[in-house]
């Protein structure tokens, strides 16, 4: 197991909380469009995870 970046696990989870505001104002379109930036999907489950979901 590799130890991850702080910086990177920062910056996903603050995109992951921006996919979660998206959702929660209906703006499911963008939530999509922002899940889709945060990278690959490995990154996107442990961002995701970190905020409690998406």
């Amino acid at each position: 197991m590799t130890s991850a970046d702080p910086g990177a696990a920062f910056l996903a989870a603050q995109q992951a909380a921006g996919v979660i505001a998206a959702k929660h104002r209906g703006d499911f379109a963008g939530a999509e469009q922002l899940l889709g930036a945060i990278g690959d999907e490995a990154t996107r489950s442990r961002s995701c995870a970190v905020r409690g979901g998406c």
